[in-house]
């Protein structure tokens, strides 16, 4: 969920990841770029940005208001769970963990 409380996000086997209004349930957004199931997504504390962790080992850095993909992260396995600190002067810590136990701390600066 977005910190404004307005909207939220899901990922799918579908490969896509999905922003929706939350009041009326309908779809704002789809996000495609993964060539697998999207298992993990989490919001930064700006609400600007997504982060999603897939099937396909990937990491991904979406723009919540566009839609572009940021930036990609390649992992040696499957990303079950992500997080993210804070963002601090436009710079943010994404920790995934992957199937093969893991933990992947990544540093990224817009």
């Amino acid at each position: 969920m977005t910190p404004d409380g307005n909207t939220i996000i899901s990922g799918s086997r579908d490969k896509t990841v999905k922003v929706w209004d939350l009041h009326t349930g309908k779809e704002l957004r789809t996000f495609t770029g993964n060539s697998s199931g999207v298992k993990s997504v989490v919001v930064t504390t700006d609400g600007n940005k997504i982060i999603s962790g897939s099937r396909d080992n990937t990491i991904k850095v979406w723009d919540l208001h566009t839609g572009n993909c940021l930036a990609t992260f390649i992992a040696d396995a499957m990303i079950h769970c992500c997080a993210v600190t804070e963002i601090i002067d436009d710079e943010m810590i994404i920790i995934a963990g992957d199937q093969g136990g893991m933990v992947h701390f990544l540093r990224w600066k817009e």
